[in-house]
């Protein structure tokens, strides 16, 4: 069965998305490297290198998973549905809370949110662009949840026989048994179980 382009669609934002994160972790020890040797963070009460380093590392880690998932749900594997899925339940988990305290909990006021001539309210630019982001994320899982739950895109998923079908011979009869195999990489191990061995 082809793969549909709600597939192909979900698989490039996956893929954009997490190479992005892979990035942000990337830039999460550059800035660990060049800040971090300053004498002001010499002087802070706790190591914020610890933290930025557990922060990469999360980044990076969530980041490969969701390339691996990406190229899996390409190839239209069941790991990659139930990766998706699962995905997309961390997505809601985080940011539907995110969104409802971006959208509920006060921010501290900056000068220009109380100056009349100023042409824009800062913090609620701020405040309104944060939780429709979030808001976007949490949608987006939602919307994955659903859409790789349905029977249709299931059904891409589950292993199809190949179009020959071979004959068995049985002990002495001249009728054969047909036989339906699977595609040749049914056996074979998924991507991300490879990457966690390494």
């Amino acid at each position: 069965m082809p793969r549909s382009t709600g597939i192909t669609v979900s698989a490039v934002v996956v893929i954009i998305g997490s190479a992005f994160t892979v990035l942000s972790g990337a830039l999460i020890v550059l800035v660990s490297v060049l800040a971090l040797n300053s004498s002001r963070a010499a002087d802070a009460p706790v190591n914020l290198r610890y933290i930025l380093v557990i922060e990469a590392l999360l980044a990076c880690g969530f980041g490969g998973w969701g390339l691996t998932a990406g190229i899996g749900l390409i190839k239209t594997k069941e790991w990659a549905r139930i990766s998706t899925l699962v995905y997309a339940a961390i997505l809601i988990f985080f940011s539907l809370p995110a969104a409802l305290a971006m959208a509920i909990i006060p921010l501290p006021d900056t000068p220009s949110a109380n100056d009349p001539n100023h042409p824009f309210n800062i913090i609620l630019l701020v405040r309104v662009s944060l939780t429709l982001l979030y808001a976007m994320f949490a949608a987006l899982g939602g919307y994955w949840l659903y859409f790789f739950n349905t029977q249709k895109v299931k059904a891409q998923f589950r292993p199809q026989p190949l179009t020959e079908v071979g004959q068995l011979e049985v002990s002495g009869s001249p009728s054969g048994i047909p036989v339906v195999r699977f595609g040749p990489d049914r056996g074979d191990r998924p991507l991300s179980i490879t990457i966690i061995g390494w």
